[in-house]
Protein backbone atom coordinates (compact mmCIF):
# COMPACT_ATOMS: atom_id res chain seq x y z
CA UNK A 1 0.00 0.00 0.00
CA UNK A 2 2.50 2.48 0.86
CA UNK A 3 4.53 1.46 -2.83
CA UNK A 4 1.33 2.45 -4.52
CA UNK A 5 0.99 5.58 -2.60
CA UNK A 6 3.98 6.65 -3.44
CA UNK A 7 3.56 6.39 -7.13
CA UNK A 8 0.11 8.05 -6.83
CA UNK A 9 2.12 11.19 -4.68
CA UNK A 10 4.52 11.25 -7.96
CA UNK A 11 1.76 11.32 -10.58
CA UNK A 12 -0.14 14.01 -8.84
CA UNK A 13 3.85 15.61 -8.78
CA UNK A 14 3.91 15.55 -12.94
CA UNK A 15 0.11 16.75 -13.00
CA UNK A 16 0.86 19.75 -10.43
CA UNK A 17 0.80 23.39 -11.75
CA UNK A 18 4.68 23.18 -10.77
CA UNK A 19 5.43 19.97 -12.68
CA UNK A 20 8.46 18.63 -10.85
CA UNK A 21 7.59 19.85 -7.82
CA UNK A 22 6.17 18.52 -4.85
CA UNK A 23 7.19 15.32 -3.49
CA UNK A 24 7.65 11.70 -4.73
CA UNK A 25 6.45 10.25 -1.08
CA UNK A 26 2.85 10.02 -0.11
CA UNK A 27 3.86 11.31 3.66
CA UNK A 28 5.18 14.64 2.49
CA UNK A 29 2.47 15.45 0.59
CA UNK A 30 -0.16 14.51 2.81
CA UNK A 31 1.68 16.61 5.35
CA UNK A 32 2.16 19.43 3.36
CA UNK A 33 -1.63 19.01 2.15
CA UNK A 34 -2.55 19.20 5.39
CA UNK A 35 -0.30 22.29 6.90
CA UNK A 36 -0.35 24.50 3.41
CA UNK A 37 -3.52 23.55 2.36
CA UNK A 38 -3.88 26.70 -0.06
CA UNK A 39 -0.58 26.45 -1.17
CA UNK A 40 -1.36 22.58 -2.34
CA UNK A 41 -5.11 24.17 -3.53
CA UNK A 42 -2.58 26.64 -6.12
CA UNK A 43 -0.64 23.21 -6.92
CA UNK A 44 -3.03 20.35 -7.41
CA UNK A 45 -6.18 21.65 -7.59
CA UNK A 46 -8.83 21.69 -4.86
CA UNK A 47 -10.51 18.58 -4.87
CA UNK A 48 -6.97 16.56 -4.67
CA UNK A 49 -6.22 18.08 -2.32
CA UNK A 50 -9.66 17.38 -0.12
CA UNK A 51 -8.74 14.08 -1.47
CA UNK A 52 -5.62 13.67 0.11
CA UNK A 53 -6.14 15.26 3.70
CA UNK A 54 -9.59 12.79 3.57
CA UNK A 55 -6.55 9.70 3.51
CA UNK A 56 -7.01 9.45 7.58
CA UNK A 57 -6.20 5.51 6.78
CA UNK A 58 -2.68 5.90 5.46
CA UNK A 59 -1.08 7.43 9.43
CA UNK A 60 -3.27 4.10 10.51
CA UNK A 61 -1.71 1.67 7.96
CA UNK A 62 1.79 3.06 7.74
CA UNK A 63 1.99 2.95 11.37
CA UNK A 64 0.89 -1.09 11.26
CA UNK A 65 3.71 -1.29 8.03
CA UNK A 66 6.67 1.10 10.27
CA UNK A 67 6.09 -1.52 13.79
CA UNK A 68 6.68 -4.58 12.06
CA UNK A 69 9.50 -3.09 9.35
CA UNK A 70 11.67 -0.51 11.41
CA UNK A 71 10.38 -2.03 14.90
CA UNK A 72 11.32 -5.98 14.74
CA UNK A 73 7.57 -6.31 15.85
CA UNK A 74 6.19 -9.74 14.59
CA UNK A 75 2.64 -10.84 13.18
CA UNK A 76 1.20 -13.62 15.07
CA UNK A 77 -1.75 -15.32 12.48
CA UNK A 78 -4.55 -17.93 14.30
CA UNK A 79 -7.73 -19.59 12.58
CA UNK A 80 -10.71 -19.35 14.60
CA UNK A 81 -13.87 -21.01 14.90
CA UNK A 82 -16.62 -21.11 16.89
CA UNK A 83 -20.62 -19.66 17.55
CA UNK A 84 -19.68 -16.20 16.77
CA UNK A 85 -16.96 -15.81 14.16
CA UNK A 86 -15.03 -17.95 11.79
CA UNK A 87 -12.00 -16.84 10.06
CA UNK A 88 -8.59 -15.73 10.66
CA UNK A 89 -7.53 -13.32 13.47
CA UNK A 90 -3.95 -11.37 13.60
CA UNK A 91 -2.15 -9.45 16.54
CA UNK A 92 1.33 -7.82 16.64
CA UNK A 93 3.59 -9.33 19.10
CA UNK A 94 7.13 -8.46 20.51
CA UNK A 95 8.74 -11.48 20.89
CA UNK A 96 6.45 -14.48 22.70
CA UNK A 97 4.45 -11.55 24.59
CA UNK A 98 1.28 -9.61 22.56
CA UNK A 99 1.95 -6.22 21.65
CA UNK A 100 -0.56 -3.45 21.59
CA UNK A 101 1.54 -1.44 19.03
CA UNK A 102 -1.49 -1.68 16.05
CA UNK A 103 -4.75 -1.87 17.27
CA UNK A 104 -6.40 -0.85 13.71
CA UNK A 105 -9.61 0.32 14.21
CA UNK A 106 -12.06 -0.98 16.93
CA UNK A 107 -14.36 -2.59 14.57
CA UNK A 108 -12.13 -5.14 14.06
CA UNK A 109 -11.11 -5.61 17.58
CA UNK A 110 -11.93 -9.29 18.32
CA UNK A 111 -12.31 -8.80 22.41
CA UNK A 112 -8.93 -11.87 23.06
CA UNK A 113 -5.47 -9.92 23.86
CA UNK A 114 -4.89 -7.80 20.42
CA UNK A 115 -6.52 -10.33 18.28
CA UNK A 116 -8.11 -8.79 15.00
CA UNK A 117 -10.17 -9.66 12.98
CA UNK A 118 -8.11 -10.03 9.33
CA UNK A 119 -10.67 -10.60 6.57
CA UNK A 120 -12.86 -7.00 7.58
CA UNK A 121 -9.46 -5.19 8.60
CA UNK A 122 -8.18 -6.37 5.33
CA UNK A 123 -11.29 -5.26 3.36
CA UNK A 124 -11.41 -1.67 5.05
CA UNK A 125 -8.26 -0.82 3.90
CA UNK A 126 -8.08 -2.27 0.87
CA UNK A 127 -11.57 -0.46 -0.03
CA UNK A 128 -10.07 2.74 1.40
CA UNK A 129 -6.94 2.49 -0.76
CA UNK A 130 -8.92 1.54 -3.96
CA UNK A 131 -11.69 4.69 -3.48
CA UNK A 132 -8.53 6.97 -3.12
CA UNK A 133 -7.00 5.39 -6.14
CA UNK A 134 -9.75 6.03 -8.55
CA UNK A 135 -10.30 9.05 -7.58
CA UNK A 136 -7.19 10.06 -7.63
CA UNK A 137 -6.32 8.90 -11.17
CA UNK A 138 -9.53 10.27 -12.00
CA UNK A 139 -8.47 13.53 -10.70
CA UNK A 140 -4.65 13.51 -11.85
CA UNK A 141 -6.22 12.32 -15.38
CA UNK A 142 -8.25 15.31 -15.75
CA UNK A 143 -5.63 17.98 -14.98
CA UNK A 144 -3.22 16.28 -17.63
CA UNK A 145 -6.69 15.97 -19.69
CA UNK A 146 -6.18 12.42 -20.54
CA UNK A 147 -9.22 10.61 -22.15
CA UNK A 148 -10.44 7.79 -20.33
CA UNK A 149 -9.16 4.28 -21.32
CA UNK A 150 -11.93 1.33 -21.70
CA UNK A 151 -14.62 0.66 -23.59
CA UNK A 152 -16.69 3.05 -25.60
CA UNK A 153 -20.24 2.12 -26.29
Amino acid sequence: MRSVCDSIAKAIQISSSKAGQGFDSFEKLKTFCEKQTAQAELQIGKELTELIIAADWFPQSRHFRDQIIHFERDVELAYIKNDDIVGILFRTVIGASPSYIHRGPKEFDSGNDGWLMLEPYAGYYLARLWHFLNEACRLTGERLKLTKSGFHG
